[in-house]
């Protein structure tokens, strides 16, 4: 933007208004900065929780299957005493 068009828009709309934008334009600019600074560490927070997630449902997923093993066994067990009795191995 040259130096005329400055002055004849400072003119026109008044110089607070000019102020305004430029600060707003300028907070703008510094914002743009700091995300780009930022971007890589929130990246990397990011892809620890990512990580962490699929190990947590990993570990959940483990769990569910050995609980239906152990819910199937007892279910089994329960079947069995049915048609058989109890079972007098004590």
């Amino acid at each position: 933007m040259d130096v005329d068009a400055l002055v004849t828009l400072t003119q026109t709309i008044g110089f607070p208004a000019v102020f305004l934008c430029a600060l707003t334009f300028g907070g703008y600019q510094l914002g743009l900065k700091a995300l780009e600074i930022l971007e890589p560490n929130v990246q990397r927070i990011v892809d620890r929780h990512i990580t962490f997630l699929d190990q947590l449902s990993n570990q959940l997923t483990k769990i569910d299957e050995i609980h239906s093993a152990v819910t199937e066994k007892k279910h089994e067990q329960e079947v069995r005493t049915r048609l058989n009795g109890p079972c007098e191995d004590h």
